[in-house]
């Protein structure tokens, strides 16, 4: 990194990645990373784009979007072919989001200081009207769909 030393994560990134490593089979993780985890951050650009304070934000943000698709329709491609040719990948799969899901138990989806910076960009400001509108703005992108 520069010669800065090693960077930070989150508790859920780390966790997150732990579980990758742990999954010994490579269709299970491209699941997880490619399908899941690519997906929500496909959810993520997709709220900054929609917020970007000028277009060249917006610009680099579609093209990171575009990027992240192919990511996400690669494993989609994988795990179809593999649910075609393996009976039993259904069920490894599912077992493998619930070892995920119970690595991560607790653990609130995005970290808190993404979520202050994407709070921040929804409110275009600092000022505390307009971070409550970019609160509101953040809090109902976040919610679970139902």
């Amino acid at each position: 990194m520069c010669g800065r030393g090693l960077g930070i994560s989150s508790v859920a990134t780390s966790r997150s990645l732990l579980s990758l490593l742990q999954t010994d089979d490579f269709t299970e993780a491209t699941f997880l990373l490619s399908v899941l985890g690519e997906g929500t951050f496909l959810d993520l650009l997709s709220f900054i784009e929609r917020y970007a304070p000028d277009e060249t934000t917006a610009e680099l943000t579609r093209r990171a979007k575009s990027d992240e698709s192919r990511h996400v329709h690669f494993g989609l491609a994988h795990v179809r072919y593999g649910l075609a040719t393996d009976p039993t990948l259904y069920t490894r799969l599912e077992a493998a989001v619930r070892r995920r899901a119970a690595t991560l138990h607790g653990i609130a989806g995005v970290p808190a200081p993404v979520q202050d910076s994407l709070t921040i960009l929804a409110a275009g400001g600092t000022e505390p009207q307009a971070v409550a509108r970019g609160h509101e703005s953040f809090a109902s992108y976040s919610k679970p769909c139902t």
